[in-house]
């Protein structure tokens, strides 16, 4: 599991308001969340200042950044071999040994003003051993890419080395590397908050308003659809099945929602009457357009409520799969033709299967 901050995006006036420059959203209310590296928003703290440096109990004090960290974890079972990520921000050695008490592996990017009694190189000196040297201490490792980055671990080290290639500027083209395993680990599991963060942002709600709460309520509402697909795809992994993209889960929840305990279906109503305008007096004639009848999602056509027949004129293909005949009856709530005679019964097969 990873811990990060993530901004939900607001520019109005209201105390909570923070600016962070390096968040795509520089403006907006701070919430740090626990995640998983799927993206799983497991737990969520909305940053309030102050008065939210509240510990339980037993529990340490690890500053309040560190202190992020541990209410945060109180949902994660102790001496169960979970690993727990976080950057410099929450990190130090206190936090790390106060989480190794309780059974939980952790690893981190920590700042050096949190390393007391710890000598470690200079920055100038890391940058003339060269990209890819690093320096490590018991289980603290100084590792160079761009610029140097100390990390504070309790469960890897430096060994065993990969290579990686990265780009050099210099020379105008990619190098081989030597790369120590903490930041290999780091950069795989990492990016579970970055990664909920990108999901939340392809189809966010843009409902605006005055109101300062009705951000965060909508961000919650994002945040427990994408959780909610998130979970659906584990099933339909299990069940070898094609899981829908997160666009169409979004679409077949909402109209879920709008027909909850609805038992007709509400059609649009088409405008009637004579033409307006400056060619009132032409009377153009109407194309003959081929509709196609939309079909209701699962949730609603199998919610076993306001599914009765009704009889039509006019005849039209029969909407369960696997049938190909014409049918005269329809369904009022799921506005779809279905066989529904003597020898056929599609209307109850297809409101009594999930298939």
């Amino acid at each position: 599991m990873s811990i990060d901050e993530q901004i939900v995006p607001f520019k109005g006036h209201h105390g909570l308001k923070q600016y962070i420059p390096m968040k795509p959203h520089k403006w907006g209310y701070k919430v740090f969340v626990l995640s998983g590296i799927s993206g799983f928003a497991f737990d969520f703290e909305i940053y309030s200042g102050k008065q939210d440096n509240l510990l339980s109990d037993g529990e340490a004090d690890c500053g309040a950044s560190g202190n992020v960290v541990t209410r945060l974890s109180r949902c994660i079972v102790n001496h169960a071999n979970y690993k727990l990520y976080f950057d410099n921000y929450f990190n130090s050695p206190h936090l790390q040994l106060s989480l190794a008490r309780r059974g939980i592996l952790s690893l981190g990017t920590v700042r050096m003003n949190r390393l007391t009694n710890c000598q470690l190189p200079s920055d100038a000196e890391m940058k003339k051993r060269g990209r890819g040297a690093h320096v490590e201490k018991i289980a603290q490792v100084g590792n160079i890419d761009n610029r140097p980055v100390t990390f504070l671990s309790t469960f890897v080290g430096a060994e065993p080395l990969t290579d990686v290639r990265r780009w050099s500027r210099a020379d105008n083209e990619e190098k081989q590397v030597s790369c120590p395993k903490v930041v290999d680990i780091y950069n795989k599991h990492m990016g579970g908050v970055d990664l909920l963060d990108s999901l939340l942002g392809l189809y966010r709600c843009k409902i605006r308003s005055k109101k300062w709460y009705h951000r965060i309520f909508f961000h919650l509402t994002d945040l427990s659809v994408v959780n909610a697909w998130l979970l659906y795809k584990r099933v339909c992994k299990t069940k070898q099945q094609k899981p829908l993209r997160l666009q169409d889960f979004k679409a077949e929840v909402a109209q879920g929602l709008c027909y909850h305990q609805k038992t007709i279906r509400h059609g649009t109503s088409v405008k009637r009457g004579r033409p307006t305008g400056e060619h009132a007096s032409v009377r153009i004639p109407a194309k003959r357009v081929m509709q196609c009848t939309s079909r209701p999602s699962t949730d609603v056509r199998i919610d076993q409520l306001g599914h009765f027949p009704k009889w039509s004129r006019s005849r039209q293909r029969c909407k369960r799969s696997g049938c190909s005949k014409l049918s005269r009856v329809a369904c009022r709530k799921c506005g779809v033709s279905l066989c529904f005679n003597s020898k056929s019964d599609c209307f109850f097969d297809y409101h009594n299967s999930s298939q």
